[in-house]
């Protein structure tokens, strides 16, 4: 009887061990699925919550340049992420919620990279401009419209110099200029160098295809699209939406902090262009070579090539010079010219002050002795060109050539400072590129694990 007791005592013991260990690992089965699931909740609900961060885009820089970014620091986005961990993870499942960490490096809006990536992702979000590839608006000549887009106050205080008085605007031109230091400071080019090259700019004018930048790569591309669909230049606006300055596609060129000097730079560049291009046509045009040789040697016998030479550099200028005017007064202007299309006249250049200031005393002397000879002589040259052109290209085609001859890095940030500086003007005096972020990475601490994601506009 005894043994039956302790075989039964036997079994409920190891019964009760049995239903004890069971017990426990259901426990632990349970407390490893409850985590599994904390855990993979946290991963699915961590890309929600980083999308939430990212819907928080500024919705300005959105509807002006079709740019998604979301202002923010490091510690910022921290607490609104522990925020949201909190509404939807806090005492379910017994999770313990141990904050989170975030890091927007490398995200930032003024790397070039960032914003180039965010420029090619505009195009999308504004397909139908982009392939519609809208007329731009002309401007209205400056003294009709002195300060386009002008509202009270800016944020440099360069409207009107202070030392100007509202009678003396012209003595600006009606443009614009930055002067405030912190301005200029936080600029992203500004450290940028220009790295203009004339003959790069020869180069691209002579491959032309300026309608809709197809031939060229398609970084490239997005960003002369880009530029067409939001910056303005001395002639063409693409909306009417207000700009600090009116000079944009100039200020890419040149990147000056000022209207009027980014404009006289592109004026000095196009002359450089033109003239040269001018030059060359001369030299190879022989009855042009023919003509000016033959006034040099009525000139100056013994220096005739010398005259010649000085003559045929004049006569290229004056040709830049018109070429220049017609290009601001919206005509077109071909690359290379041809007797019909070429405008001035040597007589023209042998009444210049010019001419006169590179001849010695004696060449001067024989000039005005023989005016009716060489009125003669020129005036069998025949005229020259009707100045009727159709064909050639428009003053912002020779500057979308200006502006592909910079280097890619200056040409970008450039386009950066435009973006700053009129999210400045219109909206936010305080306006940075860099407080700005296409992404974001995060790690969620909870019941002491890591979950670590990363999330970005694409």
């Amino acid at each position: 009887m005894n043994k039956i007791r302790e075989r039964a005592g036997s079994a409920a013991l190891f019964m009760a061990i049995g239903i004890t260990g069971f017990a426990v690992a259901m426990a632990v089965a349970t407390a490893v699925a409850r985590e599994m699931t904390v855990q993979s909740s946290v991963r699915t609900l961590g890309s929600v919550w980083s999308k939430s961060i990212l819907s928080e885009y500024d919705v300005h820089l959105l509807d002006d340049y079709g740019i998604l970014a979301f202002y923010g620091n490091d510690e910022m986005v921290r607490k609104k992420l522990e925020t949201y961990m909190e509404y939807s993870m806090s005492g379910k499942m017994r999770t313990r919620l141990q904050g989170a960490e975030v890091e927007l490096g490398g995200f930032e809006m003024d790397i070039v990279q960032n914003f180039r990536r965010s420029m090619k992702e505009s195009l999308i979000t504004e397909a139908g401009k982009t392939m519609a590839f809208e007329k731009r608006i002309k401007r209205p000549p400056l003294e009709q419209d002195p300060f386009p887009g002008l509202s009270g106050g800016t944020f440099t205080g360069g409207d009107i110099p202070e030392k100007l008085d509202s009678g003396r605007l012209e003595d600006r031109d009606g443009y614009r200029y930055i002067s405030n230091p912190v301005v200029l400071r936080t600029l992203p080019s500004r450290e940028s160098k220009d790295g203009f090259k004339s003959n790069s700019m020869d180069r691209i004018l002579k491959n032309g295809g300026f309608e809709n930048y197809s031939h060229l790569p398609e970084n490239l591309a997005c960003e002369m699209i880009f530029l067409r669909n939001h910056l303005g230049s001395h002639l063409y606006a693409p909306d009417n939406k207000k700009s600090y300055f009116r000079n944009e596609w100039e200020y890419v060129a040149a990147g000056k902090p000022s209207d009027t000097e980014n404009l006289k730079i592109v004026r000095r560049r196009l002359f450089i262009v033109r003239n040269g291009a001018n030059l060359a046509y001369l030299w190879s045009d022989s009855e042009k070579t023919q003509l000016t040789m033959a006034v040099a040697e009525i000139i100056s016998p013994a220096a005739a090539p010398a005259v010649q030479l000085v003559l045929m550099e004049l006569w290229a200028a004056a040709e830049a010079s018109s070429d220049v005017d017609d290009l601001l007064n919206d005509k077109r202007v071909p690359v290379i010219k041809t007797k019909e299309t070429w405008k001035t006249s040597l007589s023209g250049i042998l009444e210049s002050r010019a001419l006169r200031g590179k001849l010695d005393e004696e060449a001067l002397k024989s000039l005005d002795e023989h005016r009716p000879e060489i009125g003669e002589v020129t005036g069998k040259a025949g005229g020259n060109g009707s100045g009727n052109i159709s064909e050639g290209l428009s003053y912002e085609e020779y500057l979308s050539g200006m502006i592909l001859s910079l280097s890619p890095e200056t040409r970008t940030l450039r386009i950066m400072d435009i973006v700053q500086i009129n999210m400045k003007y219109r909206y936010y005096k305080d306006f940075n590129l860099s407080e700005y972020h296409r992404g974001l990475r995060f790690t969620i601490k909870t019941n002491g694990l890591d979950q670590t994601g990363e999330d970005q506009y694409s």
